[in-house]
């Protein structure tokens, strides 16, 4: 039985296996999204070093060659230099659905 208090999420989060991570570009530089919901993403940044309240402006390149603009704020920063980013405008659901399907068909059992 779940916990009533372990899922409190406004939206489903799609966590991707490491070869599988899309892409995120914010100008010149490119970090790989760790997991991604319809309303926040989670990157990691590498030696960049980002603070809460920043916003960032770029796009999502997922393994299917969609591409997914986004503009968002920091809202958290995660020891080993991971970051959340809420966003402002949402990812649409037909590619958070897209990219689930995606997953799934590639890592079904017996594949």
């Amino acid at each position: 039985m779940t916990n009533k208090n372990e899922q409190q999420r406004e939206h489903f989060r799609l966590v991707y296996p490491l070869d599988e991570r899309p892409a995120l570009t914010l100008g010149n530089k490119t970090f790989a999204v760790v997991d991604v919901s319809e309303s926040g993403i989670r990157f990691s940044g590498g030696r960049e070093k980002y603070t809460v309240g920043v916003t960032v402006k770029g796009d999502i390149n997922f393994p299917d060659n969609a591409r997914c603009s986004i503009v968002g704020k920091i809202v958290r920063v995660i020891d080993g230099g991971d970051y959340i980013v809420r966003l402002e405008t949402p990812i649409p659901l037909a590619r958070m659905m897209a990219e689930q399907r995606r997953l799934i068909q590639k890592y079904k059992a017996g594949a």
